[in-house]
């Protein structure tokens, strides 16, 4: 599915951005960028913000709550500015500190502009796939067993550890619920570099009583592996 099947994109804007990632620029570096390039007669907001509700820059900008709300005043500073990056300087927008939206809500958000929902099919499609190699679900997770789950990854949290170790806690879904699993110092090394909020993982882990809350548990990181299904990105050609 390519850029012209988001509602309000025009076949000359599309040819526009191809034109201008081919070009000795190359890719698109963030929203910022993409809105300087692209020529001013393409600077219409609610074109813009359907290409961030398609989830097109999730690549670039993983918090898509945070990139729609600026979308029009950044738009609004390009046009206030023109060429002079001085002036864009001074009137650039701050991101605002939001949390981004829900699964669902991305998903609804895409439904609205393309007539179906990636969100959702890309991780359905991990889970189909995941069903061969006997991946459960959130809630199939049993005591003491290491088992196969797919998720998508929220968001994760990076602290040290006594011995000055790091360490992580990641936040995944299945599209319904929400699973907290702890990433130990050995394991976290090797996997760290791979981590990226909204991607789709398969991941193998231990479920265990916590020792501080009987009826908690806690889900141990075991291994992970990334890119089960392509990641669609504004970077990519249209066809």
């Amino acid at each position: 599915m390519g850029l012209t099947s988001i509602k309000g994109v025009a076949l000359n804007l599309v040819k526009d951005i191809i034109a201008k990632r081919q070009g000795t620029a190359g890719p698109f570096r963030d929203l910022t960028d993409f809105l300087q390039r692209i020529e001013p007669q393409f600077l219409r907001v609610e074109v813009i913000e359907n290409i961030v509700k398609s989830g097109a820059f999730d690549e670039l900008a993983p918090n898509r709550h945070q990139l729609l709300n600026s979308v029009s005043d950044a738009v609004q500073a390009i046009k206030l500015s023109g060429n002079n990056t001085s002036i864009f300087d001074i009137l650039e927008p701050k991101l605002e500190d939001l949390p981004d939206f829900d699964l669902n809500e991305k998903s609804a958000m895409e439904e609205e502009v393309l007539g179906i929902s990636f969100s959702q099919n890309l991780l359905i499609d991990a889970q189909k796939y995941a069903q061969k190699l006997n991946a459960v679900t959130f809630d199939k997770l049993e005591i003491n067993q290491m088992q196969l789950i797919v998720g998508k990854l929220l968001k994760y949290h990076q602290i040290l550890t006594k011995k000055n170790e790091q360490m992580a806690f990641l936040t995944f879904t299945d599209g319904i619920n929400q699973l907290e699993v702890t990433a130990f110092p050995q394991i976290y090394r090797d996997i760290k570099a791979e981590l990226s909020e909204q991607q789709v993982y398969l991941l193998r882990l231990k479920t265990q009583a916590d020792r501080y809350d009987i009826h908690a548990q806690q889900h141990i990181l075991n291994n992970l592996k990334k890119n089960l299904i392509f990641q669609r990105r504004i970077n990519t050609n249209d066809s």
